[in-house]
This record gives structure tokens, C-alpha cells and sequence, in this order.
């Protein structure tokens, strides 16, 4: 029977993923010092989203970056781009009809993800819609930024 990574049988009885490593030479100079108690094993990947934020600038395009709090635990000071896991309520009809033209159907076949897949493809777009406005109060691919049809209050 195939193991996981701590010793115990694969939940979907599949064979264990491959080992991830990171290249510590592609890393910044001094990154992996602030990395404090780095596990053995590394930790479950979970359903996430993330969004480039970009605009036509002066002199060229402008991206979006945001700098992580050295404060925290999980990459302290790195610059990256909004976004995080996918919630349930990501993908729910009253946010979805407050998107810019994107279907269910097409989120699917963008990505390619199973149309009856779990969580669905749309709640991708939803986590990293979601993500962008908790992270950075910009709100961005929805048809009118005055709320959910009806007033409903999502999430």
C-alpha cells in the first residue's frame, strides 16, 4: 500500500507524490536565514489562487507587488503578488453573476479543470478576486463595484 510522507497510507491510495525541493542557490542572498524551524516534510498543498494586477504606465507597464510583513512566519519581507487559499464561498452563483463575462463553463475550460471538479474552476477566479480586495482594497472584474445582485450578503 503506498505511503505518505509521514509513514501513513496515501488517502486516495495513489502513489505518493514526488519530493519538492527548493533550490537554495536560486533564493535570495540571506532568504533562507529568516526561515525559522523549516520542516522536514513539506506541508499539504491546498487549492489557492493568485492575480497579477497590472496597468499601462508612463513609461511601460506596472505590476502590482506586495511586501510581506517581516513579522510574519511564512516568507517574512518577500514581495509578492495577492492571493491565497480558496474558500468554499468563492464560487457561489451571487458572485459569479458580478463577474465581467466569466461563466462557470469557461473558468473550466480556461484552466482546464473538470467542469464537476472540487472545488470548482470559478472559485479559483473568486480566492484570487477575493484575495486582491482583502489584500489591497482594489476591486477588479466585476461588472459594478456596488455589491452582490439583491443586496445578498456573500461569504
Amino acid at each position: 500500500m503506498p505511503r505518505g510522507t509521514d509513514g501513513s497510507r496515501a488517502a486516495d491510495g495513489g502513489a505518493e507524490p514526488p519530493p519538492y525541493e527548493i533550490p537554495e542557490e536560486r533564493l535570495p542572498p540571506g532568504f533562507v536565514d529568516t526561515l525559522a524551524n523549516v520542516p522536514a516534510t513539506p506541508a499539504v498543498p491546498h487549492p489557492s489562487a493568485t492575480v497579477v494586477l497590472m496597468r499601462e504606465g508612463g513609461s511601460g507597464p506596472e505590476v502590482l507587488l506586495l511586501r510581506r510583513n517581516r513579522a510574519t512566519g511564512f516568507v517574512p519581507g518577500a514581495y509578492v503578488f495577492p492571493g491565497g487559499r480558496v474558500d468554499a464561498a468563492d464560487g457561489q452563483d451571487a458572485l459569479v453573476r458580478c463577474w465581467d463575462g466569466l461563466t462557470r463553463e469557461g473558468a473550466a475550460a480556461r484552466l482546464g479543470i473538470a467542469p464537476d471538479a472540487d472545488p470548482p474552476a470559478i472559485a479559483y477566479y473568486g480566492a484570487a478576486l477575493r484575495e486582491a480586495i482583502e489584500e489591497t482594497g482594489l476591486l477588479a472584474g466585476v461588472v459594478a463595484a456596488k455589491g452582490p445582485p439583491g443586496g445578498e450578503v456573500v461569504g
